[in-house]
């Protein structure tokens, strides 16, 4: 029944968005990767206003429903796990042959090692969170009869850029789909086989359960996080930035267009995927008090 009713939704987006069908899948087949797909013209600002189309009807969605979509994804990482290591494999070996530091080799290993043993259950973790979407997280009395409420709220088009961490690609994928966002994913060149296995493998298990239309949620993109960060063709549609660090998260806003930094060494979390709506809330009594322009910036002056 919970299929059924993620298909229904999906119906109403393959309506709303038809062109969505041939856009969903934005990686190439597991069984195709070589050297001349990885070399494709990206289209970033495309992939990522369909993805956040999608994204809007997630909200149509109840929180059990979106859980649904992340846990096929778990199980599809659980069921694909040798053609993500065979993947792995692939640019571990070119990374060899090319003469790649020790050290980078050995994070490219672990973290393909971690994939199948970690991300599954760091999914499914987040599934049994409380759902993060229009929770209110504060109430503020600022006058009698007048209080600020502060909402969790979707973002929008969210990019990443995960670098050589691998393992925190399923589990960006699944805190996108549980908050409603859409997402643009990027990372090292040196792991390309490996992200695009992991984007294709969650795509499809996206699609199998809603009907061919949430596996375009998200997209794995060419573009450097500079780009994403300076250049104004991505910094207008991308409202929040995710840098993974060896020692942290670097989480990046937009305020009045251009990219700024806004947080760093944050724990990748749900939080990092809600924005927050403040409501001013009044009663009867205390909106009668809030017509005059004095008393609006008095209590705006609160905030």
């Amino acid at each position: 029944a919970l299929c059924c009713s993620v298909d229904a939704a999906a119906m109403q987006v393959a309506e709303a968005h038809g062109h969505v069908q041939t856009m969903a899948h934005t990686t190439q087949p597991a069984s195709d990767l070589d050297d001349e797909n990885l070399r494709g013209e990206p289209q970033p600002l495309q992939t990522g206003e369909i993805a956040r189309a999608i994204a809007t009807r997630l909200h149509l969605l109840s929180y059990a429903q979106r859980c649904a979509l992340a846990l096929a994804c778990a199980d599809a990482l659980e069921a694909n796990a040798g053609a993500i290591e065979a993947a792995a494999a692939f640019d571990l070996d070119a990374g060899m042959t090319a003469g790649l530091h020790p050290d980078l080799m050995r994070v490219l290993k672990t973290q393909a090692q971690m994939i199948s043993a970690i991300s599954p259950d760091a999914i499914r973790r987040a599934s049994c969170e409380p759902d993060h979407l229009w929770r209110t997280v504060q109430i503020l009395p600022v006058s009698p009869g007048v209080m600020i409420r502060r909402d969790h709220t979707p973002i929008g088009l969210i990019a990443v850029d995960f670098g050589l961490y691998l393992v925190s690609v399923p589990q960006l994928v699944a805190y996108a789909i549980l908050t409603g966002n859409g997402l643009l994913l990027t990372g090292s060149g040196l792991a390309a086989h490996t992200s695009r296995a992991l984007a294709t493998t969650l795509a499809a298990a996206l699609d199998g359960v809603s009907g061919c239309v949430f596996g375009g949620v998200f997209a794995l993109i060419d573009v450097s996080v500079d780009a994403l960060r300076t250049q104004p063709q991505f910094s207008r549609h991308v409202h929040r930035l995710i840098v993974l660090e060896q020692h942290g998260v670097e989480v990046c806003g937009r305020v009045a267009g251009p990219i700024r930094n806004e947080l760093v060494a944050r724990p990748l979390c749900a939080e990092l995927f809600v924005s927050t709506r403040v409501v001013l809330v009044r009663s009867t009594a205390a909106r009668r008090f809030c017509r005059s322009d004095a008393a609006h910036t008095h209590v705006l002056s609160c905030l």
